[in-house]
C-alpha cells in the first residue's frame, strides 16, 4: 500500500518552486515522475493524474510515464530510451 505522503512527495514541487501554470511538456512530466523511486509509487501517481489531469496533456503524461517506467525497470536514467529496452518494460 502506497501512503498518501508518498504520492504527495511525487506530486509537490521542490521548495521555492512551482509547477508550470500552462501546459507541461513531456520533459516537465518526466522530471516530476523522476521523484518517484518505485514503480508502485509511479503507477499510483499516474493513476491519480489520469483522473485529475487535462486531456490536452494526456499524450505528454503517458509518454513521460512510459519513459520513467523504462528507467525504473533498467535502473538507469535515459535522455532517450533505446529501442532494445522496451522489451523489458511491462
Amino acid at each position: 500500500m502506497i501512503s498518501t505522503r508518498a504520492v504527495q512527495s511525487c506530486e509537490s514541487p521542490p521548495a521555492g518552486q512551482s509547477w508550470h501554470k500552462g501546459k507541461m511538456t513531456k520533459t516537465d512530466w518526466l522530471m516530476r515522475f523522476r521523484r518517484c523511486r518505485s514503480i508502485d509509487t509511479l503507477e499510483t501517481v499516474y493513476e491519480h493524474l489520469k483522473y485529475k489531469g487535462d486531456s490536452k496533456e494526456e499524450f505528454a503524461i503517458n509518454s513521460a510515464y512510459e519513459h520513467r517506467k523504462a528507467e525504473l525497470t533498467m535502473g538507469k536514467l535515459f535522455d532517450r530510451v533505446p529501442p532494445h529496452v522496451w522489451k523489458f518494460v511491462k
